[in-house]
């Protein structure tokens, strides 16, 4: 693991800097996949091993500039000094259009004079939107060092009953979202965009894994090759209900009853059939051991991670030994914090970059 970290550029782990800080297993009361969180300084402990190697429409312009053992090995890509030059990048709305005609909002960003057709999706985690926390960031940076285009877009939410009544968002509706990333794919290559890396955080990391391991929903969604980063993913599934929610809901839940549950984002429901999908029919370790041998995969986790433990991307380690994972000390959940922030996007520019090449992918940086 560590050979593939600073192959990337990375230096070596100074002997007296852990590799991780174990957090507690414990999530706050209330906490969701898609909370903000707080972060620290940090180092990064890296790893690596073969992986390291509808319709749409367009609208003006914008300018814009667990208890448990962390994964093996530990090597530190160092933090940008500073941000790499300003390329111009402009931003226009991109909408994948569902079959009932259900709309899934997004934004298409590229930098100015690039003349790739490449692209790159974003996908945002529970309770979220596609500007979440560092998305925009990662988005710019993604634009600038690859020349690609970055689309981030909005998986469903509102219930929409004259277009598709059999629809609510459920907190375990990762189904729903693999369909609409399906949607999203096939717009983008109807466009004359060729997607290739999947970028999820939190839920949308499961949901990028989910889709990778699935032969039938990559057969559909069109794309020839395609790398994955995922940030934050969740490999026990079983726990996620418990976790998430406090006991009097698992209680209700668990005697067959119907729970409210009132998010962030207003009041939802929790059935048992939403337990059932994480209980009994969602195997994160089978699915990363179907995405295709020659697929590259990144697994980034935040040692402080409360939502997720860090002890899960051990396990998905195990699971698929030559992913690449890189643990950061310090970062939670969302990576915020100017340090964990900046090396979050850092690990993940590298890797685009290294997974382009080994897809044979060409990259248009700015000059």
């Amino acid at each position: 693991m560590a050979a593939a970290a600073a192959a990337a550029g990375g230096a070596a782990l100074a002997p007296d800097a852990p590799a991780v800080v174990p957090p507690s297993c414990a999530a706050p009361a209330g906490a969701f996949d898609g909370d903000n969180s707080n972060g620290t300084p940090l180092p990064v402990a890296g790893g690596g091993g073969a992986d390291a190697g509808a319709g749409a429409a367009a609208a003006a312009p914008t300018k814009g500039g667990s208890r448990g053992r962390a994964p093996r090995g530990a090597a530190v890509p160092s933090p940008s000094p500073s941000p790499p030059a300003a390329a111009p990048t402009t931003t226009v709305a991109f909408d994948a259009v569902r079959p009932s005609g259900y709309v899934l909002p997004g934004v298409l960003e590229q930098v100015d004079g690039s003349p790739s057709r490449h692209a790159i999706v974003m996908c945002h985690g529970l309770l979220s939107t596609r500007d979440h926390n560092f998305a925009p960031a990662l988005s710019t940076a993604l634009a600038r060092a690859t020349g690609h285009a970055v689309l981030r877009f909005d998986f469903r939410f509102d219930a929409a009953p004259d277009l598709e009544p059999d629809f609510r968002y459920r907190f375990s509706g990762f189904a729903d979202d693999v369909d609409d990333l399906g949607v999203v794919l096939r717009a983008l290559t109807a466009a004359g965009w060729r997607p290739w890396l999947l970028v999820g955080h939190s839920r949308g990391a499961n949901d990028v894994l989910t889709w990778g391991g699935s032969p039938a929903a990559v057969a559909a969604s069109g794309v020839p090759a395609f790398a994955i980063a995922a940030l934050s993913a969740r490999f026990d599934m079983p726990a996620m209900f418990t976790r998430l929610f406090p006991p009097e809901t698992v209680a209700t839940v668990d005697a067959g009853g119907v729970a409210a549950w009132e998010s962030k984002r207003g009041a939802l429901t929790v059935t048992p059939d939403d337990v059932e999908v994480v209980r009994r029919h969602m195997d994160m370790g089978a699915a990363v051991a179907a995405i295709p041998p020659d697929v590259p995969v990144l697994l980034v986790h935040g040692a402080e991670d409360a939502v997720i433990p860090v002890a899960d991307a051990a396990a998905f380690q195990a699971a698929r030994p030559s992913m690449e994972v890189v643990v950061i000390p310090g970062a939670k959940h969302a990576f915020a914090g100017k340090v964990p922030s900046r090396t979050l996007l850092d690990t993940v520019v590298q890797f685009a970059t290294r997974a382009a090449a080994a897809l044979h992918l060409p990259t248009v940086p700015p000059a």
